[in-house]
């Protein structure tokens, strides 16, 4: 991305970008800063569900049926 060869920055490597349900895989590439960056299209946070995925991309998975108890699968 600087100009300088064999850094630790691999162009057209695969990787991941976004949290959760978010979460896209991409392509290593080189932004307009000079810095590298994960090129892809993140999805879009939805509705947290009980289901075990990370529906709103925050991170965290379940996290809005309270008191701290894990969510039975297909409830809520």
């Amino acid at each position: 991305c600087d100009g300088v060869v064999d850094e630790p920055f691999d162009v057209g490597a695969d990787c991941v970008l976004g949290l959760g349900a978010c979460a896209r895989d991409g392509v290593r590439a080189c932004g307009p800063d000079g810095e590298g960056l994960c090129q892809a299209d993140v999805g879009s946070p939805a509705d947290e569900l009980c289901n075990a995925i990370d529906d709103d991309c925050d991170g965290i998975t379940d996290e809005d049926f309270g008191g701290g108890m894990p969510c039975a699968e297909g409830v809520g």
